[in-house]
């Protein structure tokens, strides 16, 4: 899996591509097509299959926020693990729409207190890892503007687990290694 820090950003490209689909969106999309594009729900479900062992169906953002058979909410003020699904909604939109939603992945590392999160994201063209207050602020704004509102976050149910990865959930996981 050491190959995904090498992929592009597309929004185009989620879990429902299939070398047949992806050709005909993309040229639908008017883009070129380029298999080894990612974007932060293709993201999820690679990181979810490649390192937790857990297939997730081909849900996207809507259907993440929205599960309540695979996922179970986690607060905001509860201690966050290896594996929590973070889920933002991009600040300069003012109505929500769960279809719009930015997912990013808990990484089990906290700088000052924060976790640190592995996403795919057009601002660096491909996977990259930031500290929660990124996500919250833009540095690139004058004054600076919040970035993303975090409005929920999720977690795989316990009982779905492979027994092998569960020891790893809440523990730190070296995220260099895969991605």
């Amino acid at each position: 899996m050491g190959e995904l820090k090498s992929k592009k950003y597309s929004f185009h490209y989620g879990p429902w591509m299939t070398l047949t689909n992806a050709r005909l969106i993309a040229k639908q999309a008017g883009i070129p097509f380029d298999i080894e594009a990612i974007n932060c729900q293709l993201f999820i479900h690679t990181i979810y299959r490649d390192l937790f062992g857990v297939q997730l169906p081909q849900l996207w953002s809507k259907e993440i926020y929205e599960d309540q058979l695979l996922f179970v909410p986690v607060k905001k003020t509860e201690k966050q693990y290896v594996g929590d699904i973070f889920m933002f909604q991009p600040y300069y939109k003012k109505e929500f729409n769960p279809m719009e939603l930015h997912l990013a992945v808990a990484t089990g590392e906290f700088i000052n207190s924060k976790p640190v999160l592995a996403h795919a994201t057009y601002h660096v063209n491909g996977v990259d890892f930031w500290e929660l207050d990124r996500f919250i602020n833009s540095n690139s704004n004058t004054p600076p503007e919040p970035r993303y509102i975090l409005k929920t976050i999720k977690r795989l149910r316990d009982d779905l687990w492979i027994p092998n990865i569960r020891p790893f959930v809440g523990k730190k996981i070296n995220f260099d290694l895969i991605i």
